[in-house]
């Protein structure tokens, strides 16, 4: 009977750690997957329509589609492992908006714009109602998380991530080559800016004059 009790027991310990280790996933299983997850929620004013968030993902390319008050449709499709990086927004045709720099508070451009409308619906419609644990990656909760941590390295970073190198920290700085990134136009125009100056010739120095020994021991 003990014998029959200490199996049980262990095999008890077994499951529950087996379980646990496969409840978290890494950056490298997150990048890798390939899933779809749809969440939808009664939307304001008097909750008669669904908001409604879908989200695809197959190795490097995640798809959006948003759908609010049932006529007001968005869609976006995203390669964090493309370079440039960039949104492909549009339902029917599609416009191809590229980053160019920060998007900070001060940044009026489509992309940027773009940027925020996707981090708030997947934060608002998507991690807020999704079920699940966002550690578990066979959840709904975990499959947005996932996607919602590429998104932010990739466009808000702009970080392009790879499935070769070691993946990306996630909850630090993505591992990626610096070479793989398209830089900034001012960042270009510093680099340019002191080729220039080191290229440029450098006048001779002038020897500076001596000074005259006549008013020695003047007092100033």
């Amino acid at each position: 009977m003990s014998l029959f009790k200490s199996k049980a027991i262990l095999t008890l310990l077994f499951l529950f750690f087996t379980s646990s280790a496969f409840s978290a996933f890494d950056e490298m299983q997150c990048l890798n997957s390939s899933f779809s997850t749809s969440v939808s929620h009664k939307g304001k004013p008097f909750g008669l329509t669904q908001n409604v968030i879908k989200i695809g993902k197959e190795n490097c390319v995640i798809t959006i589609e948003h759908e609010k008050l049932k006529f007001m449709k968005k869609k976006f499709v995203i390669d964090v492992c493309r370079a440039p990086v960039h949104i492909k927004a549009g339902v029917g045709a599609v416009e191809v908006l590229k980053r160019e720099g920060e998007c900070d508070k001060k940044a009026k451009g489509e992309f940027c714009k773009e940027l925020r409308f996707i981090e708030d619906i997947i934060q608002d419609d998507g991690l807020i109602f999704a079920k699940g644990e966002k550690e578990d990656i066979e959840t709904d909760h975990g499959r947005i998380y996932c996607s919602y941590l590429l998104l932010k390295a990739y466009l808000e970073s702009g970080r392009v991530l790879s499935r070769h190198n070691g993946g990306f920290r996630m909850q630090g700085i993505p591992l990626i080559a610096p070479s793989e990134l398209k830089k900034n136009p001012s960042d270009g125009m510093a680099e340019s800016t002191k080729a220039d100056e080191e290229a440029a010739p450098v006048a001779p120095a002038v020897e500076a004059t001596p000074q005259s020994t006549s008013n020695q021991g003047a007092d100033f």
